[in-house]
């Protein structure tokens, strides 16, 4: 009677805690992506009783971070408090995918038992027939035509034996074969057991009976967006044309589809605090051997942007607003797109994105477009023909700011034909943008030292070294361009070093650095010479590197 009493008062117990609880899903309604990670937002809806009320929002992505929920709601009831869990879904019923499966390989392993027993069976008869032909071989009276006719027979029924032996060894193989690729199925599956699930867990004071509609938020780690540009000019054209792309990624486990995006330019995981500003004090450090990437002695270069290394475009990838296709790239119509709104505030920028898009989780970058701006431009050539022969072009964007670019890798169309890649460095506090727009090979230019006219001589306890560089650049396109030259002459920074300048032929000087500078027009098809010269002079007893 006392055991009776104990197992109905458990189950009331249990009745009373499941009728307390309420396991409810919920469907994304927004996502804000961040450079890393994401704010997503969801809604709910649950039909609440009276009283204390666990409302539980189930399969939610485990990467939730915890100090991030908000939830909110309407109806008669109030939020006690708010917690988030992980749980394994052991009791979630197996998906029916597994079920087939499963059921195929029992069918598997029945027919192989079935054909293991039909193994063994062939081969005591063949031992069988075997005896017998080795008992038969040893009774002498057995007449010639007798022992042709057994002969026959037993070549005949090893035969059918043998032959039948060979079927069941290429069923079994066969059903072996399909067991391990189900298996190798299953095993991939069956991740399900022990894959996690996010859980918020809601605790509610509910007045009367109500129908709850709840709203909540988390931030996740699990996502992120890079900036992408299609950058378009043409010759004759004062503009490139900009078409602005975001890719979105996100492995929170949880596809999400069909549903309304905001980009920010935000960073919410970085330190908001404010930094410090600490005394320097100045102390002696080691001197370390720098070698030049340059073949000539005075050899300078400028560390290159670091730009993302990417897999050649595959057949049919679309590319802003062209499409690659069988080894080139295709435009295609700009009104497939529409604008979204662009909020602008002291901190950071968002781009709420006007067509809705679908993000599945783990499956690489989703490449979501943002808008397409027409930007004035004044197009330069730009070289440095100790570095380069070949010339690049550029596009300089005055007032730059106003266009709320974002640092990024860029694919380059010149004249409808792709070129290369660039980087777009917003991060700079110049006036005016410099956009490379790749290499021309129309415009070559050589720099080579006249060694008629450079001389090494002694003077007393001096050294005196005279240099003499020529460059020519040449115009083999249908226009004229304009194109600036960059070269360097040496700086002393030891009084015992001096250094004298000759003929800089018109180009600009800067002081400090020791930069020269052209900016000169080239017809179509003409060339043009430029020459430079400076003295360096030094003690004999020292080496400079010169």
């Amino acid at each position: 009677m006392k055991r009776l009493i104990v197992v109905m008062a458990v189950a009331f117990l249990s009745i009373q805690a499941n009728a307390g609880k309420k396991v409810i899903d919920s469907e994304i309604k927004k996502v804000t992506v961040y450079p890393i990670g994401a704010m997503i937002e969801r809604t709910a809806k649950a039909s609440l009783n009276g009283g204390n009320q666990l409302v539980i929002l189930d399969n939610l992505t485990p990467s939730i971070d915890p100090n991030t929920i908000q939830v909110g709601g309407t109806g008669n009831f109030e939020i006690l408090s708010v917690k988030f869990e992980l749980f394994y879904p052991y009791a979630k019923a197996k998906p029916k995918g597994i079920e087939m499966i499963e059921d195929s390989l029992k069918n598997y392993k029945d027919q192989k038992f079935l054909l293991e027993a039909e193994k063994n069976a062939l081969e005591q008869e063949k031992q069988m027939i075997l005896a017998n032909q080795k008992i038969a071989g040893t009774n002498s009276s057995v007449s010639v035509e007798k022992l042709t006719a057994m002969a026959k027979f037993y070549r005949s029924k090893l035969g059918e034996i043998n032959k039948e032996k060979l079927r069941n060894q290429n069923e079994r193989k066969r059903i072996e074969k399909e067991m391990h690729r189900l298996n190798s199925t299953l095993a991939g599956m069956n991740q399900y057991k022990y894959e996690q699930v996010g859980r918020i867990v809601v605790e509610t004071n509910v007045s009367s009976n109500t129908n709850a509609n709840l709203k909540f938020s988390y931030f996740t780690h699990q996502a992120g967006w890079t900036p992408r540009y299609n950058i378009k000019a043409k010759t004759g054209k004062e503009q490139i044309d900009v078409d602005f792309h975001a890719m979105v990624t996100q492995s929170t486990g949880v596809d999400w589809n069909n549903l309304d995006l905001i980009l920010s330019t935000s960073r919410p995981t970085y330190n908001n605090q404010k930094p410090e500003v600490h005394p320097w004090y100045l102390d002696f450090m080691a001197q370390q051997k720098v070698i030049s990437k340059s073949n000539r002695s005075d050899g300078y270069y400028v560390a290159d942007i670091e730009v993302e290394d990417e897999p050649a475009p595959e057949a049919e990838m679309t590319v802003g607003n062209t499409v690659y296709e069988n080894g080139q790239y295709k435009a295609v119509s700009a009104a497939t797109y529409s604008w979204g709104q662009e909020l602008v505030n002291a901190l950071n920028t968002s781009y709420q994105i006007a067509q809705k898009y679908s993000v599945p989780s783990n499956k690489g970058k989703k490449q979501v477009f943002i808008k397409s701006i027409e930007i004035p431009a004044e197009f330069n050539h730009y070289s440095v023909p100790s570095k380069e022969k070949e010339s690049f072009l550029t596009a300089s964007v005055a007032d730059w700011g106003s266009y709320d670019l974002v640092p990024g890798n860029a694919t380059l169309f010149y004249n409808g034909t792709y070129v290369g890649k660039s980087y777009i460095n917003s991060n700079t506090t110049d006036d005016t943008l410099q956009i490379s727009l790749g290499r021309d090979q129309g415009v070559m230019l050589t720099q080579e030292k006249v060694k008629d006219l450079c001389h090494h001589k002694k003077m007393g306890s001096n050294i005196k070294k005279n240099y003499v560089y020529e460059i020519v650049a040449k115009n083999t396109n249908k226009e004229a361009v304009t194109i600036v030259i960059y070269d360097r002459v040496p700086v002393s920074k030891k009084n015992e070093i001096e250094v004298t300048l000759g003929s800089l032929d018109g180009a600009e000087l800067d002081k400090e650095t020791g930069i020269i500078k052209w900016k000169k027009t080239i017809p179509a098809g003409s060339s043009i010479t430029l020459r430079f010269d400076y003295e360096v002079k030094y003690p004999k007893d020292k080496r400079v590197n010169i």
